[in-house]
């Protein structure tokens, strides 16, 4: 039935590439992105076809007409709709291996009604600098090594509150990795190899509400595991306070500001010390959290 309506509107319509481009059944060209209608025809994904015809990117079922579209753009912002003929549909969902692999991309901002980045869909873009998740305020899902070796990125992930669940292996090979949760994380799981590949200390985890991520410090390898949303007073305190190791290593050395409370936390999340006396600690990465009126700074230093 959609099938027919698609063709039936590239005839009237006389698709080309300034509107949509139909390619097979459920599937058009639109704006450079293949799209692929989905749950009632309500729906669309963005896709990049397999020419082996193993997958369709989001189901697996084989196509009729095999097909790879070559996604060319640097910058690139997916629409909240596309809109065909008489017909609108929400773009819902990245679909599997829709950029997986692509060295052009640059720059990715999702639309509105994005819910999941599905399996290994920006896998391996080497040279994507800017992921804008932001727009997509009901994003929920990263499935499996959906953002696996993003090694370009020059900015954190800032996550949706409404964002619940990852996938297996989801920043897999990441040299580095900093994640952003504007809402509650109360209920979020890391899978157990979610970090594969990234080194200890080069992964960090804030949120809106410090308190929302006790715990969170357990999940290797975050390093930075407690800090608030950076207002401009403090990214001038970030700047301001400097520390250092005094006495041999005895002693951790705070200058630039005056403070109210200092906590000092492993890597793993464990509150070790309240004291600038450190000579009790083990060698290794720590986090100073440091209080003051104008609010908290993480800083972190090695004994």
């Amino acid at each position: 039935m959609l099938k027919k309506l698609l063709f039936s509107m590239a005839l009237v319509l006389g698709f080309t590439s300034a509107n949509a481009q139909l390619v097979d059944d459920n599937l058009f060209i639109q704006g450079g992105i293949l799209y692929k209608v989905a749950n009632g025809a309500t729906e669309v994904h963005t896709n990049q076809v397999s020419s082996d015809a193993t997958h369709d990117g989001t189901t697996g079922a084989p196509l009729a007409v095999p097909v790879t579209h070559a996604y060319t753009d640097a910058v690139v912002t997916i629409p909240d709709n596309v809109t065909v003929g008489a017909q609108t549909f929400a773009v819902t969902q990245i679909g599997a291996f829709t950029w997986d692999g692509n060295i052009t991309l640059t720059s990715l901002t999702l639309g509105a009604n994005i819910t999941t980045i599905g399996n290994r869909s920006i896998r391996g873009a080497a040279n994507l600098a800017t992921l804008d998740l932001t727009p997509a305020t009901g994003l929920t899902t990263v499935l499996v090594r959906g953002l696996q070796s993003l090694n370009g990125l020059t900015s954190p992930l800032e996550f949706p509150a409404s964002f619940t669940t990852f996938g297996a292996q989801v920043f897999n090979s990441c040299t580095n990795i900093s994640l952003h949760f504007n809402g509650p994380v109360t209920g979020l799981t890391f899978p157990g190899n979610i970090l594969t590949g990234i080194a200890s200390g080069n992964a960090t985890l804030t949120t809106a509400n410090p308190a929302d991520l006790a715990g969170y410090g357990a999940v290797e390898p975050f390093a930075t595991y407690y800090s608030n949303t950076l207002s401009t007073s403090d990214v001038r305190l970030e700047d301001t306070v400097k520390i250092s190791i005094a006495n041999k290593g005895a002693t951790l050395k705070i200058s630039g500001i005056e403070y109210n409370a200092l906590s000092i936390y492993s890597i793993t999340g464990k509150k070790v010390t309240v004291s600038t006396d450190i000579s009790a600690l083990a060698p290794g990465l720590y986090i100073a959290v440091i209080s003051t009126d104008g609010g908290s700074v993480s800083k972190k230093f090695v004994k």
